[in-house]
């Protein structure tokens, strides 16, 4: 239960600094919409990988915390 609540505020932090670079505009925000893009992409085949080889959620979101 403690890692799923330190990823909801963590993910948060995240969440606003990368809002932040889009508003901005340029380059940079569009290698980080890029970049966000291709992470939740790989974030989603693993969890799915994950689950379907019998994992439970738990286990799923875990590697999260260390990737944001």
């Amino acid at each position: 239960m403690w890692n799923w609540m330190m990823l909801g505020l963590e993910s948060n932090r995240v969440i606003g600094l990368r809002m932040a670079k889009l508003m901005r505009g340029g380059k940079a925000a569009q290698r980080e919409a890029r970049r966000m893009v291709s992470e939740k992409v790989l974030a989603a085949a693993k969890a799915g990988t994950s689950l379907m080889a019998g994992a439970s959620g738990d286990k799923t979101g875990g590697g999260q915390r260390q990737a944001a």
